[in-house]
Protein backbone atom coordinates (compact mmCIF):
# COMPACT_ATOMS: atom_id res chain seq x y z
CA UNK A 1 0.00 0.00 0.00
CA UNK A 2 2.91 2.35 0.58
CA UNK A 3 3.99 2.02 -3.07
CA UNK A 4 0.39 2.65 -4.15
CA UNK A 5 0.14 5.69 -1.90
CA UNK A 6 3.29 7.16 -3.48
CA UNK A 7 2.11 6.58 -7.05
CA UNK A 8 4.30 3.59 -7.89
CA UNK A 9 1.45 1.63 -9.45
CA UNK A 10 3.60 -1.06 -11.05
CA UNK A 11 5.26 -2.01 -7.77
CA UNK A 12 1.97 -1.82 -5.90
CA UNK A 13 0.23 -4.10 -8.38
CA UNK A 14 3.04 -6.65 -8.15
CA UNK A 15 2.84 -6.66 -4.36
CA UNK A 16 -0.97 -7.01 -4.36
CA UNK A 17 -0.73 -10.01 -6.66
CA UNK A 18 1.96 -11.56 -4.50
CA UNK A 19 -0.34 -11.15 -1.49
CA UNK A 20 -3.22 -12.78 -3.37
CA UNK A 21 -1.04 -15.66 -4.47
CA UNK A 22 -0.26 -16.22 -0.81
CA UNK A 23 -3.85 -15.68 0.38
CA UNK A 24 -6.52 -15.95 -2.37
CA UNK A 25 -9.20 -14.86 0.11
CA UNK A 26 -7.55 -11.56 1.02
CA UNK A 27 -10.46 -9.13 0.51
CA UNK A 28 -8.27 -6.08 1.16
CA UNK A 29 -5.78 -7.06 -1.56
CA UNK A 30 -8.58 -7.53 -4.11
CA UNK A 31 -10.06 -4.21 -3.03
CA UNK A 32 -6.83 -2.25 -3.44
CA UNK A 33 -5.93 -4.03 -6.66
CA UNK A 34 -9.35 -3.05 -8.02
CA UNK A 35 -8.77 0.57 -6.99
CA UNK A 36 -5.38 0.48 -8.69
CA UNK A 37 -6.89 -0.88 -11.94
CA UNK A 38 -9.55 1.84 -11.83
CA UNK A 39 -6.87 4.47 -11.28
CA UNK A 40 -4.85 3.03 -14.19
CA UNK A 41 -7.81 3.28 -16.58
CA UNK A 42 -8.61 -0.46 -16.74
CA UNK A 43 -12.32 -0.40 -15.79
CA UNK A 44 -13.24 -3.98 -16.71
CA UNK A 45 -10.40 -5.40 -14.64
CA UNK A 46 -11.23 -3.02 -11.80
CA UNK A 47 -14.79 -4.35 -11.71
CA UNK A 48 -13.57 -7.95 -11.71
CA UNK A 49 -11.18 -7.41 -8.78
CA UNK A 50 -13.69 -5.38 -6.77
CA UNK A 51 -16.39 -8.01 -7.29
CA UNK A 52 -14.06 -10.57 -5.71
CA UNK A 53 -13.51 -8.20 -2.78
CA UNK A 54 -17.28 -7.71 -2.41
CA UNK A 55 -17.89 -11.46 -2.34
CA UNK A 56 -15.35 -11.83 0.44
CA UNK A 57 -16.53 -8.71 2.36
CA UNK A 58 -20.26 -8.35 1.56
CA UNK A 59 -20.88 -6.08 4.52
CA UNK A 60 -18.13 -3.57 3.77
CA UNK A 61 -19.91 -0.47 2.45
CA UNK A 62 -16.63 1.07 1.30
CA UNK A 63 -15.90 -1.90 -0.95
CA UNK A 64 -19.44 -1.80 -2.38
CA UNK A 65 -19.18 1.94 -3.06
CA UNK A 66 -15.94 1.48 -4.96
CA UNK A 67 -17.42 -1.42 -6.93
CA UNK A 68 -20.31 0.87 -7.90
CA UNK A 69 -17.88 3.58 -8.98
CA UNK A 70 -15.97 1.06 -11.10
CA UNK A 71 -19.17 -0.26 -12.71
CA UNK A 72 -20.15 3.29 -13.63
CA UNK A 73 -16.70 3.89 -15.16
CA UNK A 74 -17.14 0.69 -17.17
CA UNK A 75 -20.46 1.94 -18.52
CA UNK A 76 -22.63 -0.54 -16.61
CA UNK A 77 -24.93 2.00 -14.98
CA UNK A 78 -27.55 -0.50 -13.85
CA UNK A 79 -24.94 -2.51 -11.95
CA UNK A 80 -23.52 0.73 -10.50
CA UNK A 81 -26.94 1.73 -9.19
CA UNK A 82 -27.51 -1.73 -7.71
CA UNK A 83 -24.19 -1.64 -5.88
CA UNK A 84 -24.61 1.89 -4.59
CA UNK A 85 -28.18 1.34 -3.41
CA UNK A 86 -26.81 -1.60 -1.42
CA UNK A 87 -24.05 0.63 -0.01
CA UNK A 88 -26.60 3.20 1.20
CA UNK A 89 -28.50 0.40 2.92
CA UNK A 90 -25.34 -0.84 4.62
CA UNK A 91 -24.21 2.66 5.63
CA UNK A 92 -27.09 5.16 5.47
CA UNK A 93 -24.94 7.83 7.12
CA UNK A 94 -22.12 7.54 4.55
CA UNK A 95 -22.21 10.67 2.30
CA UNK A 96 -19.97 9.05 -0.33
CA UNK A 97 -22.51 6.27 -0.88
CA UNK A 98 -25.38 8.68 -1.53
CA UNK A 99 -23.19 11.01 -3.59
CA UNK A 100 -21.94 8.31 -5.94
CA UNK A 101 -25.42 6.85 -6.17
CA UNK A 102 -26.58 10.27 -7.37
CA UNK A 103 -23.85 10.29 -10.01
CA UNK A 104 -24.85 6.79 -11.13
CA UNK A 105 -28.50 7.79 -11.37
CA UNK A 106 -27.52 10.79 -13.53
CA UNK A 107 -25.40 8.58 -15.77
CA UNK A 108 -28.40 6.27 -16.14
CA UNK A 109 -30.63 9.19 -17.12
CA UNK A 110 -32.65 9.12 -13.88
CA UNK A 111 -32.44 12.73 -12.73
CA UNK A 112 -35.37 12.52 -10.28
CA UNK A 113 -33.70 9.67 -8.39
CA UNK A 114 -30.42 11.60 -8.50
CA UNK A 115 -32.10 14.56 -6.82
CA UNK A 116 -33.11 12.33 -3.89
CA UNK A 117 -29.56 11.00 -3.53
CA UNK A 118 -27.92 14.44 -3.57
CA UNK A 119 -30.50 15.75 -1.11
CA UNK A 120 -29.54 12.84 1.17
CA UNK A 121 -25.91 13.95 1.01
CA UNK A 122 -26.86 17.52 1.88
CA UNK A 123 -28.89 16.38 4.87
CA UNK A 124 -25.71 14.71 6.14
CA UNK A 125 -23.34 17.49 5.00
CA UNK A 126 -25.20 20.78 4.42
CA UNK A 127 -22.02 22.55 3.28
CA UNK A 128 -21.04 19.99 0.63
CA UNK A 129 -20.47 22.18 -2.44
CA UNK A 130 -20.08 19.23 -4.82
CA UNK A 131 -23.39 17.73 -3.71
CA UNK A 132 -25.13 21.10 -4.00
CA UNK A 133 -23.70 21.59 -7.49
CA UNK A 134 -24.81 18.15 -8.63
CA UNK A 135 -28.22 18.74 -7.09
CA UNK A 136 -28.49 21.90 -9.19
CA UNK A 137 -27.48 19.93 -12.30
CA UNK A 138 -30.05 17.22 -11.61
CA UNK A 139 -32.78 19.81 -11.10
CA UNK A 140 -31.75 21.48 -14.35
CA UNK A 141 -32.11 18.16 -16.15
CA UNK A 142 -35.68 17.99 -14.83
CA UNK A 143 -36.47 21.53 -15.94
CA UNK A 144 -36.71 22.70 -12.31
CA UNK A 145 -34.88 25.93 -13.02
CA UNK A 146 -35.93 27.94 -9.98
CA UNK A 147 -34.96 25.07 -7.68
CA UNK A 148 -31.66 24.70 -9.54
CA UNK A 149 -30.94 28.38 -8.93
CA UNK A 150 -31.42 27.86 -5.19
CA UNK A 151 -29.00 24.90 -5.11
CA UNK A 152 -26.40 26.67 -7.25
CA UNK A 153 -26.50 29.76 -5.03
CA UNK A 154 -26.01 27.58 -1.94
CA UNK A 155 -23.02 25.92 -3.60
CA UNK A 156 -21.51 29.32 -4.41
CA UNK A 157 -21.99 30.44 -0.80
CA UNK A 158 -19.81 27.49 0.24
CA UNK A 159 -17.21 27.79 -2.54
CA UNK A 160 -17.44 31.26 -4.12
CA UNK A 161 -14.16 30.92 -5.98
CA UNK A 162 -15.17 27.95 -8.16
CA UNK A 163 -15.89 29.19 -11.68
CA UNK A 164 -17.92 26.13 -12.63
CA UNK A 165 -20.47 26.92 -9.91
CA UNK A 166 -21.10 30.38 -11.36
CA UNK A 167 -21.43 28.79 -14.80
CA UNK A 168 -23.97 26.38 -13.39
CA UNK A 169 -25.88 29.27 -11.83
CA UNK A 170 -25.85 31.00 -15.21
CA UNK A 171 -27.45 27.97 -16.87
CA UNK A 172 -30.10 27.77 -14.15
CA UNK A 173 -30.94 31.47 -14.39
CA UNK A 174 -30.99 31.29 -18.17
CA UNK A 175 -33.43 28.39 -18.03
CA UNK A 176 -35.61 30.33 -15.57
CA UNK A 177 -35.81 33.21 -18.04
CA UNK A 178 -33.68 35.63 -16.00
CA UNK A 179 -31.38 36.83 -18.75
CA UNK A 180 -29.55 39.70 -17.09
CA UNK A 181 -28.63 37.82 -13.87
CA UNK A 182 -27.65 34.81 -16.01
CA UNK A 183 -25.26 36.92 -18.05
CA UNK A 184 -23.79 38.34 -14.85
CA UNK A 185 -23.24 34.81 -13.49
CA UNK A 186 -21.46 33.69 -16.66
CA UNK A 187 -19.30 36.82 -16.68
CA UNK A 188 -18.35 36.16 -13.04
CA UNK A 189 -17.31 32.63 -14.03
CA UNK A 190 -15.14 34.10 -16.79
CA UNK A 191 -13.44 36.42 -14.30
CA UNK A 192 -12.54 33.36 -12.21
CA UNK A 193 -11.54 31.22 -15.19
CA UNK A 194 -10.90 33.16 -18.42
CA UNK A 195 -10.21 29.89 -20.30
CA UNK A 196 -13.70 28.46 -19.70
CA UNK A 197 -15.30 27.95 -23.11
CA UNK A 198 -18.55 26.84 -21.48
CA UNK A 199 -18.80 30.09 -19.53
CA UNK A 200 -18.02 32.24 -22.55
CA UNK A 201 -20.53 30.29 -24.65
CA UNK A 202 -23.16 30.70 -21.93
CA UNK A 203 -22.41 34.41 -21.65
CA UNK A 204 -22.55 34.93 -25.40
CA UNK A 205 -25.79 33.00 -25.82
CA UNK A 206 -27.45 34.85 -22.97
CA UNK A 207 -26.21 38.24 -24.11
CA UNK A 208 -27.73 37.52 -27.52
CA UNK A 209 -31.04 36.66 -25.88
CA UNK A 210 -31.11 39.98 -24.02
CA UNK A 211 -30.06 41.88 -27.17
CA UNK A 212 -26.59 42.88 -25.98
CA UNK A 213 -25.15 41.78 -29.28
CA UNK A 214 -21.81 43.61 -29.25
CA UNK A 215 -20.89 42.03 -25.90
CA UNK A 216 -22.10 38.67 -27.18
CA UNK A 217 -19.80 38.94 -30.18
CA UNK A 218 -16.85 39.65 -27.88
CA UNK A 219 -17.50 36.62 -25.65
CA UNK A 220 -18.30 34.23 -28.47
CA UNK A 221 -15.26 35.36 -30.44
CA UNK A 222 -13.06 34.57 -27.44
CA UNK A 223 -14.79 31.20 -27.04
CA UNK A 224 -13.86 30.30 -30.62
CA UNK A 225 -10.28 31.40 -29.97
CA UNK A 226 -10.07 29.01 -27.02
CA UNK A 227 -11.79 26.20 -28.94
CA UNK A 228 -12.02 26.57 -32.71
CA UNK A 229 -14.03 23.32 -32.87
CA UNK A 230 -16.88 24.65 -30.68
CA UNK A 231 -19.73 24.70 -33.19
CA UNK A 232 -22.30 26.26 -30.80
CA UNK A 233 -19.97 29.23 -30.28
CA UNK A 234 -19.60 29.78 -34.04
CA UNK A 235 -23.36 29.38 -34.47
CA UNK A 236 -24.26 31.97 -31.83
CA UNK A 237 -21.55 34.27 -33.16
CA UNK A 238 -23.34 34.14 -36.50
CA UNK A 239 -26.65 34.91 -34.80
CA UNK A 240 -25.18 37.97 -33.06
CA UNK A 241 -23.61 39.32 -36.25
CA UNK A 242 -26.84 38.75 -38.17
CA UNK A 243 -28.81 40.67 -35.53
CA UNK A 244 -26.59 43.71 -36.13
CA UNK A 245 -26.71 43.39 -39.91
CA UNK A 246 -23.10 42.24 -40.18
CA UNK A 247 -23.88 39.95 -43.11
CA UNK A 248 -20.31 39.18 -44.15
CA UNK A 249 -19.20 38.26 -40.63
CA UNK A 250 -22.38 36.26 -40.04
CA UNK A 251 -21.83 34.30 -43.24
CA UNK A 252 -18.26 33.51 -42.22
CA UNK A 253 -19.42 32.26 -38.82
CA UNK A 254 -22.15 30.06 -40.32
CA UNK A 255 -19.62 28.68 -42.81
CA UNK A 256 -17.40 27.62 -39.90
CA UNK A 257 -20.35 25.98 -38.15
CA UNK A 258 -21.31 24.02 -41.23
CA UNK A 259 -17.72 22.93 -41.82
CA UNK A 260 -17.86 21.36 -38.36
CA UNK A 261 -21.48 20.10 -38.58
CA UNK A 262 -22.44 19.96 -42.28
CA UNK A 263 -25.99 18.67 -41.79
CA UNK A 264 -27.08 20.83 -38.86
CA UNK A 265 -30.53 22.12 -39.95
CA UNK A 266 -30.71 25.10 -37.59
CA UNK A 267 -27.35 26.42 -38.84
CA UNK A 268 -28.45 26.08 -42.47
CA UNK A 269 -31.71 27.82 -41.57
CA UNK A 270 -29.95 30.81 -40.03
CA UNK A 271 -27.54 31.02 -42.95
CA UNK A 272 -30.66 31.32 -45.08
CA UNK A 273 -31.90 34.11 -42.81
CA UNK A 274 -28.59 35.90 -43.34
CA UNK A 275 -28.73 35.66 -47.12
CA UNK A 276 -32.41 36.62 -47.29
CA UNK A 277 -31.83 39.59 -44.97
CA UNK A 278 -29.14 40.77 -47.36
CA UNK A 279 -31.56 40.41 -50.30
CA UNK A 280 -29.70 37.41 -51.74
CA UNK A 281 -32.70 35.30 -52.77
CA UNK A 282 -30.62 33.21 -55.19
CA UNK A 283 -28.78 31.58 -52.28
CA UNK A 284 -31.26 32.31 -49.51
CA UNK A 285 -34.39 30.66 -50.89
CA UNK A 286 -32.81 27.24 -51.58
CA UNK A 287 -31.13 27.32 -48.17
CA UNK A 288 -34.47 28.27 -46.58
CA UNK A 289 -35.71 24.78 -47.42
CA UNK A 290 -33.69 23.56 -44.43
CA UNK A 291 -36.50 24.90 -42.23
CA UNK A 292 -38.45 21.78 -43.22
CA UNK A 293 -35.88 19.65 -41.39
CA UNK A 294 -36.34 21.49 -38.09
CA UNK A 295 -38.19 19.80 -35.25
CA UNK A 296 -41.26 22.00 -35.79
CA UNK A 297 -41.87 20.31 -39.14
CA UNK A 298 -42.85 16.77 -38.24
CA UNK A 299 -44.00 14.11 -40.66
CA UNK A 300 -43.81 13.67 -44.41
CA UNK A 301 -46.51 14.76 -46.88
CA UNK A 302 -48.38 12.04 -48.71
CA UNK A 303 -47.89 13.65 -52.11
CA UNK A 304 -44.77 14.17 -54.27
CA UNK A 305 -43.08 17.55 -53.88
CA UNK A 306 -43.94 20.07 -56.60
CA UNK A 307 -40.94 21.33 -58.57
CA UNK A 308 -42.60 24.42 -60.01
CA UNK A 309 -43.09 22.79 -63.41
CA UNK A 310 -46.49 22.85 -65.17
CA UNK A 311 -48.82 20.23 -63.71
CA UNK A 312 -52.05 18.89 -65.18
CA UNK A 313 -53.48 17.97 -61.83
CA UNK A 314 -54.11 19.14 -58.26
CA UNK A 315 -51.48 20.90 -56.15
CA UNK A 316 -51.89 21.06 -52.37
CA UNK A 317 -50.32 24.17 -50.82
CA UNK A 318 -49.97 24.04 -47.02
CA UNK A 319 -49.69 27.09 -44.78
CA UNK A 320 -46.89 26.92 -42.24
CA UNK A 321 -45.55 28.79 -39.23
CA UNK A 322 -47.71 31.71 -38.03
CA UNK A 323 -50.78 33.52 -39.33
CA UNK A 324 -48.60 36.43 -40.46
CA UNK A 325 -46.46 34.12 -42.58
CA UNK A 326 -49.56 32.80 -44.31
CA UNK A 327 -50.79 36.31 -45.08
CA UNK A 328 -47.33 37.33 -46.24
CA UNK A 329 -46.83 34.48 -48.74
CA UNK A 330 -50.44 34.32 -49.90
CA UNK A 331 -49.56 36.48 -52.92
CA UNK A 332 -47.71 33.56 -54.51
CA UNK A 333 -50.76 31.28 -54.64
CA UNK A 334 -52.37 32.70 -57.82
CA UNK A 335 -48.99 32.53 -59.57
CA UNK A 336 -48.75 28.85 -58.68
CA UNK A 337 -52.36 28.39 -59.81
CA UNK A 338 -51.38 29.60 -63.26
CA UNK A 339 -49.03 26.60 -63.63
CA UNK A 340 -51.29 23.80 -62.40
CA UNK A 341 -54.77 22.46 -63.07
CA UNK A 342 -56.09 23.10 -59.55
CA UNK A 343 -54.82 24.43 -56.22
CA UNK A 344 -56.11 23.38 -52.80
CA UNK A 345 -54.83 25.84 -50.22
CA UNK A 346 -54.84 24.54 -46.64
CA UNK A 347 -54.65 27.26 -43.99
CA UNK A 348 -55.02 27.79 -40.25
CA UNK A 349 -58.66 27.75 -39.14
CA UNK A 350 -58.36 31.33 -37.79
CA UNK A 351 -57.82 32.53 -41.40
CA UNK A 352 -60.40 30.40 -43.16
CA UNK A 353 -63.39 32.76 -43.06
CA UNK A 354 -61.22 35.74 -44.03
CA UNK A 355 -59.58 34.07 -47.02
CA UNK A 356 -62.57 32.28 -48.57
CA UNK A 357 -63.70 35.28 -50.65
CA UNK A 358 -60.17 35.83 -51.95
CA UNK A 359 -59.77 32.14 -52.80
CA UNK A 360 -63.03 32.31 -54.70
CA UNK A 361 -61.72 35.28 -56.73
CA UNK A 362 -58.58 33.32 -57.55
CA UNK A 363 -60.37 30.12 -58.43
CA UNK A 364 -58.57 28.30 -55.62
CA UNK A 365 -60.11 25.80 -53.22
CA UNK A 366 -59.44 26.58 -49.55
CA UNK A 367 -59.78 24.26 -46.55
CA UNK A 368 -58.49 24.08 -42.98
CA UNK A 369 -55.15 22.40 -42.29
CA UNK A 370 -56.79 19.80 -40.08
CA UNK A 371 -59.44 18.83 -42.66
CA UNK A 372 -59.23 15.46 -44.39
CA UNK A 373 -56.49 15.56 -47.03
CA UNK A 374 -57.73 15.96 -50.61
CA UNK A 375 -56.83 13.84 -53.60
CA UNK A 376 -53.89 15.50 -55.29
CA UNK A 377 -50.86 14.91 -57.48
CA UNK A 378 -48.33 17.22 -55.81
CA UNK A 379 -47.65 19.25 -52.68
CA UNK A 380 -45.74 22.39 -51.76
CA UNK A 381 -45.31 24.31 -48.49
CA UNK A 382 -46.62 27.85 -48.89
CA UNK A 383 -43.28 29.43 -47.97
CA UNK A 384 -41.50 27.38 -50.64
CA UNK A 385 -43.56 28.91 -53.46
CA UNK A 386 -41.10 31.81 -53.99
CA UNK A 387 -38.34 29.28 -54.68
CA UNK A 388 -40.48 27.14 -56.95
CA UNK A 389 -41.57 30.24 -58.88
CA UNK A 390 -38.03 31.59 -59.28
CA UNK A 391 -38.59 34.77 -57.25
CA UNK A 392 -35.83 37.36 -56.85
CA UNK A 393 -35.67 40.49 -54.74
CA UNK A 394 -36.64 42.47 -57.84
CA UNK A 395 -39.58 40.25 -58.80
CA UNK A 396 -41.51 40.11 -55.52
CA UNK A 397 -45.16 40.16 -56.60
CA UNK A 398 -47.69 42.59 -55.19
CA UNK A 399 -50.86 41.32 -53.61
CA UNK A 400 -53.19 40.92 -56.60
CA UNK A 401 -55.71 43.18 -54.83
CA UNK A 402 -56.22 44.52 -51.31
CA UNK A 403 -57.44 41.73 -49.07
CA UNK A 404 -61.26 41.83 -49.05
CA UNK A 405 -63.30 41.68 -45.84
CA UNK A 406 -66.36 39.40 -45.56
CA UNK A 407 -69.47 41.56 -45.84
CA UNK A 408 -71.16 40.30 -42.66
CA UNK A 409 -68.11 41.10 -40.54
CA UNK A 410 -67.72 44.50 -42.16
CA UNK A 411 -71.25 45.55 -41.29
CA UNK A 412 -71.07 44.19 -37.74
CA UNK A 413 -67.90 46.12 -36.90
CA UNK A 414 -68.95 49.28 -38.71
CA UNK A 415 -71.97 49.42 -36.42
CA UNK A 416 -70.01 48.48 -33.29
CA UNK A 417 -67.43 51.25 -33.82
CA UNK A 418 -69.82 53.90 -35.06
CA UNK A 419 -69.75 55.76 -31.74
CA UNK A 420 -66.03 56.52 -32.01
CA UNK A 421 -65.80 60.00 -33.55
CA UNK A 422 -62.09 60.73 -33.45
CA UNK A 423 -59.54 59.43 -35.93
CA UNK A 424 -59.25 55.69 -35.45
CA UNK A 425 -55.89 53.94 -35.23
CA UNK A 426 -55.39 50.26 -34.45
CA UNK A 427 -52.64 49.19 -32.07
CA UNK A 428 -50.79 45.89 -31.55
CA UNK A 429 -47.78 45.99 -29.24
CA UNK A 430 -46.89 42.33 -28.70
CA UNK A 431 -46.89 39.11 -30.68
CA UNK A 432 -46.34 35.64 -29.28
CA UNK A 433 -45.86 35.77 -25.52
CA UNK A 434 -42.56 34.03 -24.74
CA UNK A 435 -39.29 34.65 -22.94
CA UNK A 436 -36.81 37.10 -24.50
CA UNK A 437 -39.26 38.05 -27.26
CA UNK A 438 -38.04 41.16 -29.08
CA UNK A 439 -41.33 41.60 -30.92
CA UNK A 440 -43.04 43.06 -27.89
CA UNK A 441 -43.20 46.49 -26.27
CA UNK A 442 -44.26 46.97 -22.64
CA UNK A 443 -47.64 48.66 -22.90
CA UNK A 444 -46.78 51.48 -20.49
CA UNK A 445 -44.12 52.73 -22.92
CA UNK A 446 -46.90 53.62 -25.36
CA UNK A 447 -48.32 56.22 -22.95
CA UNK A 448 -47.34 59.17 -25.25
CA UNK A 449 -49.56 57.70 -27.98
CA UNK A 450 -52.50 57.11 -25.68
CA UNK A 451 -52.20 60.65 -24.29
CA UNK A 452 -53.33 62.09 -27.63
CA UNK A 453 -56.85 63.50 -27.60
CA UNK A 454 -57.32 63.30 -31.39
CA UNK A 455 -57.22 59.49 -31.71
CA UNK A 456 -59.42 56.61 -30.67
CA UNK A 457 -57.01 53.69 -30.26
CA UNK A 458 -58.40 50.23 -31.01
CA UNK A 459 -56.72 47.15 -29.51
CA UNK A 460 -56.19 44.64 -32.34
CA UNK A 461 -54.33 41.83 -30.58
CA UNK A 462 -56.23 39.12 -28.74
CA UNK A 463 -53.55 37.96 -26.27
CA UNK A 464 -52.40 40.39 -23.60
CA UNK A 465 -49.20 39.80 -21.58
CA UNK A 466 -49.96 39.53 -17.87
CA UNK A 467 -47.71 42.52 -17.08
CA UNK A 468 -49.80 44.71 -19.40
CA UNK A 469 -53.28 43.91 -18.07
CA UNK A 470 -53.31 46.62 -15.39
CA UNK A 471 -52.04 49.30 -17.78
CA UNK A 472 -54.59 48.24 -20.39
CA UNK A 473 -57.42 48.75 -17.91
CA UNK A 474 -56.00 52.14 -16.92
CA UNK A 475 -55.70 53.41 -20.50
CA UNK A 476 -59.13 52.01 -21.40
CA UNK A 477 -60.52 54.05 -18.51
CA UNK A 478 -59.44 57.28 -20.24
CA UNK A 479 -61.87 56.70 -23.09
CA UNK A 480 -59.03 56.90 -25.64
CA UNK A 481 -58.15 53.17 -25.81
CA UNK A 482 -60.90 50.72 -26.74
CA UNK A 483 -60.68 47.00 -26.11
CA UNK A 484 -63.01 44.82 -28.18
CA UNK A 485 -60.91 41.66 -27.91
CA UNK A 486 -63.72 39.55 -26.47
CA UNK A 487 -65.80 40.16 -29.61
CA UNK A 488 -63.04 39.04 -31.99
CA UNK A 489 -63.55 35.46 -33.12
CA UNK A 490 -61.00 35.17 -35.91
CA UNK A 491 -58.93 37.18 -38.37
CA UNK A 492 -62.03 38.07 -40.40
CA UNK A 493 -63.21 40.13 -37.43
CA UNK A 494 -59.76 41.71 -37.08
CA UNK A 495 -59.78 42.61 -40.79
CA UNK A 496 -63.25 44.11 -40.45
CA UNK A 497 -62.00 46.35 -37.62
CA UNK A 498 -58.94 47.39 -39.64
CA UNK A 499 -61.22 48.23 -42.53
CA UNK A 500 -62.85 50.96 -40.42
CA UNK A 501 -59.55 52.50 -39.29
CA UNK A 502 -57.49 55.40 -40.55
CA UNK A 503 -54.21 53.61 -39.82
CA UNK A 504 -52.52 50.84 -37.86
CA UNK A 505 -49.50 50.95 -35.54
CA UNK A 506 -48.07 47.50 -34.89
CA UNK A 507 -45.14 45.46 -33.79
CA UNK A 508 -43.99 42.71 -36.20
CA UNK A 509 -46.95 40.37 -35.85
CA UNK A 510 -49.83 38.95 -37.91
CA UNK A 511 -51.71 42.23 -37.37
CA UNK A 512 -49.03 44.07 -39.34
CA UNK A 513 -49.23 41.59 -42.22
CA UNK A 514 -53.01 41.85 -42.25
CA UNK A 515 -52.95 45.66 -42.35
CA UNK A 516 -50.31 45.60 -45.07
CA UNK A 517 -52.26 43.06 -47.14
CA UNK A 518 -55.33 45.32 -46.88
CA UNK A 519 -53.32 48.34 -48.06
CA UNK A 520 -54.00 50.19 -44.81
CA UNK A 521 -51.47 52.88 -43.72
CA UNK A 522 -49.17 51.02 -41.34
CA UNK A 523 -46.36 52.03 -39.03
CA UNK A 524 -44.38 48.89 -38.28
CA UNK A 525 -42.24 49.11 -35.15
CA UNK A 526 -39.14 46.91 -35.49
CA UNK A 527 -36.41 45.71 -33.16
CA UNK A 528 -32.76 46.01 -34.14
CA UNK A 529 -32.76 42.29 -34.94
CA UNK A 530 -35.74 42.43 -37.27
CA UNK A 531 -36.97 39.52 -39.37
CA UNK A 532 -35.33 38.97 -42.77
CA UNK A 533 -38.30 40.24 -44.75
CA UNK A 534 -37.88 43.78 -43.38
CA UNK A 535 -34.17 43.96 -44.27
CA UNK A 536 -31.88 45.95 -41.95
CA UNK A 537 -31.77 49.40 -43.45
CA UNK A 538 -35.05 49.96 -45.28
CA UNK A 539 -37.75 52.45 -44.24
CA UNK A 540 -40.26 51.15 -46.80
CA UNK A 541 -41.33 47.60 -47.55
CA UNK A 542 -41.29 45.97 -50.97
CA UNK A 543 -43.87 43.55 -49.61
CA UNK A 544 -46.35 46.15 -48.34
CA UNK A 545 -46.19 49.58 -50.04
CA UNK A 546 -48.51 51.15 -47.42
CA UNK A 547 -46.10 50.28 -44.60
CA UNK A 548 -43.49 52.54 -43.03
CA UNK A 549 -40.76 50.80 -41.06
CA UNK A 550 -39.69 52.47 -37.82
CA UNK A 551 -36.62 50.83 -36.30
CA UNK A 552 -34.76 50.72 -33.05
CA UNK A 553 -31.25 52.13 -33.27
CA UNK A 554 -30.28 50.67 -29.89
CA UNK A 555 -31.33 47.14 -28.93
CA UNK A 556 -34.16 47.15 -26.43
CA UNK A 557 -34.80 50.93 -26.64
CA UNK A 558 -38.35 51.51 -27.91
CA UNK A 559 -38.78 55.13 -26.80
CA UNK A 560 -37.28 56.73 -29.96
CA UNK A 561 -39.41 54.39 -32.08
CA UNK A 562 -42.58 55.46 -30.26
CA UNK A 563 -41.60 59.13 -30.53
CA UNK A 564 -41.05 58.74 -34.30
CA UNK A 565 -44.45 57.09 -34.72
CA UNK A 566 -46.08 59.86 -32.71
CA UNK A 567 -44.50 62.51 -34.90
CA UNK A 568 -45.53 60.68 -38.07
CA UNK A 569 -49.11 60.54 -36.82
CA UNK A 570 -49.04 64.32 -36.33
CA UNK A 571 -48.10 64.81 -39.97
CA UNK A 572 -50.33 62.20 -41.57
CA UNK A 573 -53.48 62.69 -39.51
CA UNK A 574 -53.20 66.45 -39.85
CA UNK A 575 -53.43 65.98 -43.60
Amino acid sequence: MNAHRHGDLASAERLYRVALASDPRHAGAYHHLGLLCHQAGRPAEAVAQLRRAAVLAPGDAGVIVNLGIACKAAGDFAAAVTCLVRATQLAPAMPAAHFNLGLAWMAAGKAAEAVESFEAVIRLQPQDAAALANLASARLALGLHAEAVVAARRAIAVAPGQARLHTLLGHALQGAGHGVPAAEAFLRAIMLDPTSVEARLGAGTTLCAIERYAQAIEQLGLATQHDAQCSPAWFNLGIAHLALGHYVQAEAAFQRVLALRPGWPVAHFHRAMNWLSAGDFARGLPEYEWRLKLDAYAGEPQWPRWSGAPLDGCLVVDAEQGLGDTLHFLRFVPLASDRVGKVVLRVQSALLRLLKPLALQWGVSIVALDDAPPEAQAWCPLMSLPLMLGTSMDSIPDMPAPLPVPEASRETWRARLSGLKRRRVGIAWSGRIRANENRAIPLHLLAPLFARDDIDWIVLQRDIPADDAQHLAMYAGTGRLHDFRHHIEDMADTAAIIGTLDAVVSIDTAIAHLAGAMGKPLWLMLAVAADWRWRQDATHSRWYPSARLVRQTTPGDWLPVIAAVNEALNVVLAG
